[in-house]
């Protein structure tokens, strides 16, 4: 069990400190491992009672293993202890699957290193024989696949060197704003989120507080505006775990490089196909009251999420850790928003609208279902006809047959008992 004591003042701790050695021993739990990033707070406790460094015998003396993430509490600090394999060592499946789980960063700090580690594996997990057979597990790699995987070993030893500070959120700011960028490439996408503190003059930092990436399915045939609305949808569910985790008192502020996306937000889910009417409608539930706007490419932090990055340039990324360089300026100083313009894309996934009339077909008369041939027909017709003109002296003739004349008005009849149907 660990207890987490935060802001706690020094002279607070000697009361709690004698209070629990006196309770909590009495029915089996004795706290201990005590630590701090101010030492006058553990004045008041024993030496066998603080922890203890993990790693008493290399650079990392002092620092402390706290959920898989080195604390160093001199400095306040958060770091990482990767332990790469020997690059000399085979490059397996087994071998490439083992090393990357041992990359523990659940907060998503080096997300753009992970993202391509996801990104090797995936293909690495996509190899087969001639024979159509897996790649076996103890299998040399092929020599393309070999190369990328020892260039990444190579630079894993830098992110020994990435300090992140514990404390996000300073208490001497005015105000405070969450900024949650997103971006997609043919690759994979992900979302970054940051916190940007500002003083009393209006000017701005920004620390990288929570991310997350996702590889694009290889059998995806998406286009790259669903894939950055996919990119969205993960802007937001990464928003809501930030806001059930740390309940902001503000809304945030959510950025993404496709004008497409921001066309797709800012009309009503009935307006689009399903397939992006469904994502837009889980975007507006989690962002509600959220304000959605557009930043250039180059401006992106989230870029380096999705496409991803090696050991040595995650380090001295400054976009990656602190975001766009105009967002320590105010708010008045940020670039323009750019103008809406017509896109393909947008109106590829317009919902289409179809009108539709009930017709109401009237039977035919019975005359029309009598006969199957329009011949047979019109002869019975015209021996109708005339009767009908022997009844009334209308015609007389000569012979008992059927005339021309006949067979002309049992046609005109016909025509119109049909268009008394049917018009």
């Amino acid at each position: 069990m660990t207890l987490c004591l935060e802001l706690i003042h020094p002279r607070l701790l000697k009361p709690c400190n004698s209070k629990s050695n006196n309770c909590l021993p009495k029915v089996g739990f004795e706290l201990r491992k005590w630590a701090s990033n101010e030492e006058a707070v553990l004045h008041h406790v024993d030496q066998q009672s603080r922890a203890s460094s993990p790693y008493p015998n290399d650079d990392d003396d002092g620092s402390l293993a706290t959920l898989g993430i080195i604390w160093d509490t001199s400095a306040d600090t958060l770091r990482f202890k990767v332990q790469a394999p020997d690059v000399n060592e085979d490059a397996t499946k087994r071998k490439v699957l083992s090393t990357i789980g041992k990359i523990y960063d659940p907060v998503g700090f080096v997300d753009p290193v992970k993202a391509v580690a996801k990104q090797l594996l995936q293909r690495v997990w996509n190899l087969k024989h001639v024979n159509q057979q897996p790649w076996g597990w103890d299998a040399e790699l092929p020599l393309q696949l070999r190369t990328e995987w020892l260039n990444f070993l190579e630079q894993m030893h830098y992110l020994h060197n990435i300090s992140i500070p514990r404390v996000a959120i300073r208490s001497s700011v005015t105000t405070i704003q969450y900024h949650v960028f997103c971006d997609a490439s043919e690759k994979g996408y992900g979302a970054c989120c940051y916190i940007r503190s500002c003083d009393a003059q209006g000017h701005g930092t920004m620390k990288l507080f929570a991310s997350k990436t996702k590889v694009t399915p290889l059998n995806s045939k998406h286009s790259i505006a669903r894939l950055e609305l996919g990119a969205a949808q993960l802007a937001s569910l990464l928003f809501d775990r930030v806001r059930t985790a740390v309940n902001p008192g503000s809304l945030a502020v959510f950025w993404t490089d496709s004008m497409t996306v921001v066309h797709w937000l800012r009309a009503s889910p009935n307006s689009w196909k399903p397939y992006v009417a469904n994502r837009v409608s889980q975007v507006h539930q989690l962002t509600e009251g959220c304000t959605w706007r557009h930043i250039a490419g180059v401006d992106n932090p989230a870029d380096l999420a999705s496409r991803g990055c090696l050991g040595k340039d995650l380090l001295s990324s400054t976009l990656w850790w602190q975001g766009p360089s105009w967002m320590s300026l105010p708010e008045d100083q940020w670039p323009p928003p750019l103008l809406a313009t017509p896109d393909p894309s947008v109106q590829a996934e317009q919902r289409v609208a179809v009108v539709a009339c009930a017709a109401i077909e009237l039977p035919a008369h019975r005359i029309f279902t009598l006969f199957s041939s329009y011949s047979k027909l019109r002869r019975l017709t015209a021996y109708w006809v005339q009767y009908w003109n022997r009844c009334t002296k209308r015609r007389s003739y000569e012979n008992p047959g059927l005339t021309t004349k006949d067979l002309t008005d049992a046609e005109e009849v016909l025509c119109r008992l049909a268009q008394r149907d049917h018009l």
